[in-house]
């Protein structure tokens, strides 16, 4: 019995998650709490500035007059935090506003004609997180108060 049980145990650590995928590697949607790719995905409406190396694009979808995006990157929370911060500034957005406790961190911007959130979430395994990126147009929110 204890050999069936010490098995056991080997069989479900062998197929956890892998720290040595490299980014881009296929394997991220559905493994370790991220989530599966929807078939529905319009990747062409994600900007540049919201797609870090290795990402993949599990939803878009438009809610409430925002466009939300979900991606399963792999990267720590202080890795993707650090890496969208220098992204979007290059790309000409203001950080308004920005916060990082290790497990989760936002960043929340604005131009000219939008306002965005950008919210990082850790997964079940280390390295690999969850990134929201929610963009509203300014009139739109103007209009939702």
């Amino acid at each position: 019995m204890r050999s069936v049980a010490a098995l056991l145990v080997l069989a479900i650590a062998t197929t956890g998650c892998s720290d040595k995928q490299k980014p881009g590697e296929a394997g991220l949607s559905g493994t370790c709490g991220l989530r599966k790719i929807a078939k529905n995905v319009d990747e062409d409406k994600v900007a540049n500035e919201f797609l870090l190396d290795g990402v993949e694009i599990a939803n878009t979808q438009r809610l409430r007059g925002r466009f939300i995006a979900t991606i399963n990157a792999p990267y720590s929370v202080n890795e993707a935090y650090r890496e969208y911060q220098d992204q979007v500034k290059e790309a000409g957005w203001d950080i308004v506003t920005q916060e990082t406790e290790g497990f989760e961190a936002e960043i929340y911007l604005s131009d000219d004609r939008h306002l965005a959130a950008i919210q990082i979430r850790t997964s079940t395994c280390e390295g690999k997180v969850v990134v929201y990126v929610s963009i509203v147009d300014r009139e739109d929110a103007r209009s939702d108060n």
